[in-house]
């Protein structure tokens, strides 16, 4: 029997709210896919796919946030043949395209051993209802920037006298509605759906299709505190003999965040049911909470839950097809397999920028920084550093553990994690001060 599995599509900011339901069935050739119209029971007639696509909607009456002609694509799962699965020794219990993107992000690494997945990897809990009872239209929505996947707006309304804000995360609507899209934004909220009874992580509060409500960062992320101006210089710091810091973070300050960095990160790797690797370790991705108390981690979209091998009682390799940017480990770039330790290599990378004010290779564009990665070269620490400050000094040594080429010899995090808390704990002694303290006295809001 020929198989084909049809996921949820929503469709929610540029375009009003459409659902194609989840079904599982036999199509004959000349079938097509049937969708029902937005808010109507599926006891009620289903219409034709061409009809949904046509912008009628079933006659309802829809509210749009600006005028567009233009409609976002929905487009569907492809044939289970089209997909590259598992080896073929694997015994298909559980079938690798069901709600994963091994297939579009390298494919599952060739292997004798069966790699299964743990049960965490598949929780997909949507609470569309609760999502569209919120009345976004009548809310005081703010357009607050963009990534590579989603635009996010910042959205307000009064509530017992005062005033509620929240995130909205959605699909950017240059982005058709397909199966790794989708996967990207179902990845976010389970992760953050497991993680949730941690206070280092994002709070959420509603997901749906490729839409995700959440909380508000009132006070930014800690690119905003790390670099004084762009983190670039013109030349080759190696050949430089003038030593200038372009950041006005004090060692105490670059010690504490580096700890706050590592210890979210350290929530990922320690997750009790199983092994997640973040894959997009940034500076960008840690906020300070309402409270600048501490640091919370965000944005898991390509997050991976790495599979297990029952067999050898160890966790299995996995590629995210080469990496771009300049804070990646070189297997990455290399698209090698592939574990934690990337998420270990990129944290040396924000440690550095904390210490320097400085990208890695700043005189170099993303590009031309890439090969000399994958040679082994690494982010040039000015050896000054280390008689700067006790904290520096410190900071400095750990970054270099974290450049080790190898991933089986680079440290875990939670090394990193003991090794910063013993400098932090050196740092506040007898200063009266505690970490909370020290990321409330940082710059900005």
């Amino acid at each position: 029997m020929n198989v084909r599995r049809i996921i949820p599509r929503i469709g929610h900011i540029s375009k009003p709210t459409t659902i194609i339901f989840s079904h599982v069935f036999d199509p004959p050739a000349s079938s097509k896919l049937l969708v029902y119209p937005p808010l109507l029971s599926p006891l009620q007639p289903l219409q034709d796919e061409d009809e949904a696509a046509s912008g009628e909607y079933g006659k309802l009456k829809l509210e749009f946030f600006q005028d567009n002609d233009e409609a976002r694509r929905q487009v569907h799962l492809p044939d289970r043949s089209e997909y590259q699965t598992s080896d073929e020794d694997d015994d298909f219990v559980s079938p690798y395209y069901a709600f994963d993107d091994d297939a579009i992000r390298g494919g599952q690494t060739e292997t004798k051993e069966p790699c299964r997945r743990v049960s965490e990897h598949r929780i997909n809990f949507q609470n569309c209802n609760n999502f569209h009872e919120q009345h976004l239209l009548e809310e005081s929505i703010k357009f607050l920037g963009e990534g590579a996947f989603r635009e996010v707006f910042g959205l307000s309304r009064p509530f017992e006298g005062g005033i509620e804000q929240f995130v909205l995360k959605e699909l950017r609507f240059d982005h058709d509605v397909d199966d790794e899209n989708s996967e990207f934004i179902r990845m976010d909220a389970a992760v953050a759906e497991r993680l949730s009874a941690s206070p280092r992580t994002f709070d959420i509060y509603g997901f749906c299709g490729v839409g995700i409500l959440s909380e508000y960062f009132f006070h930014g992320d800690i690119e905003e505190v790390a670099y004084e101006d762009e983190g670039e210089v013109s030349e080759d710091l190696r050949e430089i003999e003038e030593f200038e810091v372009q950041t006005n973070l004090t060692g105490r300050e670059k010690v504490v965040l580096a700890l706050e960095m590592a210890e979210g990160i350290a929530l990922l790797h320690g997750n009790a049911g199983g092994v997640i690797v973040h894959d997009d370790i940034q500076l960008s991705q840690f906020l300070l909470n309402k409270d600048k108390t501490m640091l919370k981690i965000n944005d898991f979209n390509r997050a991976e839950y790495m599979l297990y091998d029952e067999s050898k009682e160890t966790y299995c390799k996995y590629h995210n097809g080469g990496g771009n940017g300049n804070w990646r480990a070189p297997e990455e770039y290399k698209n090698e397999g592939l574990n934690e330790k990337i998420d270990v290599w990129s944290l040396g990378n924000n440690m550095y920028t904390l210490l320097t004010g400085l990208d890695p290779f700043p005189w170099l564009h993303s590009k031309e920084m890439q090969p000399l990665v994958m040679r082994g070269e690494t982010a040039y620490i000015d050896p000054r550093f280390w008689a700067r400050s006790k904290e520096e000094g410190r900071l400095a040594e750990i970054i270099k553990q974290c450049f080790e080429y190898n991933p089986d010899l680079r440290p875990s995090v939670f090394d990193i994690v003991e090794q910063l808390r013993e400098a932090v704990t050196e740092s506040l002694r007898n200063q009266n001060v505690t970490r909370a303290q020290v990321l409330q006295g940082l710059g900005g809001d």
